[in-house]
């Protein structure tokens, strides 16, 4: 009988041992193990297990795979938990249906807090009427017309009162603040006041430019004094002087999604605000009278700009930017947009959709790095990067060569590189 004469790995190792018999040849013997260390395993043995490991693991898979009994068990008590919360809002939303058979909003938000446990802080009131509540871990809309939906709303509606904040005639928009002060460390200024919702903030609804008396916070200047900003979004239109001469703001800007459109010197001089500035797509018009919107302002971190046309001179000289970033949407860049700007460095990332670039860089100097031309622009105006002497140009193919005019680099020390020379 084989191994029987063998000896046993514990008399060796002294450990804990049992005794199993062992099926060899058809043949039975007794065979001692050490703990969890098998002494005797064969070819069959070892298959055994892999089979048996494979039968394991396909059964784990079964169970808890993308397409489990588990995962399909859990996906299905998560749908019928949403359905249900749907089911919960939906019901009240039929008790606050009218004579008119119109939903009565106000009846709406009662029902929700006395049936469903719901405070008033849980009730978000959207800038189009719709409110947005949790219940269950959802966050459910429901609409003015009675549609039930989950998610959430972009614009939340950010309440003001008229005894805070003077409005134009057509009481739209805001040309003054006459409260007494803010509460907290952020003034916001609200999308909607008394239920009129705000689209502009027109620094007492004239073109006044820089004009001291144009911002909204005239004479309020000690209320201000370090406070941050906050627009809401759902503002269309940042006027003229709008924030003229407020050096008492302080921090960062974001200006939002919603806004289309901001003045001449709607901040200039303000000179607290020394963070960073954010411009979005949105922004379609950028007043570029002297040096636009921001002479004077505080600026010292990254300017972001995501607007597609960026118009001459908008933030040329005079301005304290350290950083640039060009989002993908930018399509054209003017005359003078960053001429000057000789505190900007790191790299120029030019977007890839890119087609057009003026006299734009002229002087700054601060840009180090490759400057790699996009396949997109056919024309670089003389002294476009003049005088921008730390940087390596790039071109994509050889056929970039002609776009270059006699002076697009005049005063230059760069190092000249193409890519793909067969091309």
């Amino acid at each position: 009988m084989r191994g029987k004469n063998r000896k046993p790995i514990a008399s060796c190792l002294k450990l804990p041992q049992f005794t199993t018999m062992n099926v060899i040849d058809g043949q039975a013997g007794p065979i001692v193990y050490a703990s969890l260390i098998f002494y005797s395993l064969t070819i069959d043995n070892i298959l055994n297990i892999i089979v048996l490991l494979i039968l394991a693991a396909v059964s784990i898979a079964t169970l808890t795979g993308d397409n489990g009994i588990l995962t399909k068990a859990t996906t299905s008590a998560e749908r019928s938990k949403r359905a249900g919360a749907l089911e919960k809002v939906q019901v009240e939303v039929a008790g606050a249906i009218g004579e008119d058979l119109k939903v009565d909003m106000s009846l709406l938000k009662e029902n929700l807090k006395k049936n469903l446990g719901l405070t008033d802080g849980d009730i978000t009131e959207n800038l189009d009427g719709s409110i947005t509540v949790p219940v269950d871990g959802y966050l459910i809309t429901v609409e003015t017309n009675g549609e039930v939906h989950e998610g959430e709303k972009e614009l939340k509606k950010v309440e003001g009162s008229s005894s805070d904040w003077e409005l134009n005639e057509a009481k739209d928009t805001i040309v003054k603040y006459i409260g007494d002060g803010f509460d907290g460390d952020t003034i916001v200024i609200p999308n909607c006041v008394d239920g009129n919702r705000i689209v502009g903030i027109c620094g007492n609804g004239s073109s006044a430019g820089m004009d001291l008396n144009s911002s909204i916070f005239v004479d309020k200047q000690d209320i201000i004094q370090n406070k941050k900003l906050e627009i809401s979004n759902g503002i269309e239109i940042i006027g003229d002087g709008v924030f003229a001469n407020c050096s008492e703001l302080s921090g960062d800007i974001i200006i939002p999604n919603t806004v289309t459109e901001i003045g001449y010197g709607a901040f200039y001089n303000c000179s607290g605000l020394t963070g960073d500035l954010v411009i979005p797509s949105s922004v379609t018009t950028l007043d570029t009278s002297g040096a636009g919107c921001f002479r004077g302002s505080g600026f010292q971190g990254t300017l972001t700009i995501g607007m597609e046309n960026i118009p001459t001179g908008c933030f040329a000289v005079g301005l304290n930017f350290t950083k640039l970033i060009l989002e993908d949407t930018v399509k054209v860049i003017e005359d003078g947009a960053f001429n000057g700007c000789s505190k900007l460095t790191g790299e120029l990332k030019l977007p890839e959709g890119l087609t057009k670039i003026g006299v734009a860089f002229t002087g700054c100097s601060g840009f180090t790095g490759d400057l790699i031309i996009p396949d997109g622009i056919t024309t670089i105006s003389g002294g476009t990067f003049a005088r921008m002497h730390r940087f390596n140009w790039k071109f994509n193919n050889s056929k970039q060569c002609n776009i270059i005019t006699s002076r697009s680099f005049f005063n230059y020390r760069i190092s000249r590189n193409i890519n793909n020379r067969n091309t």
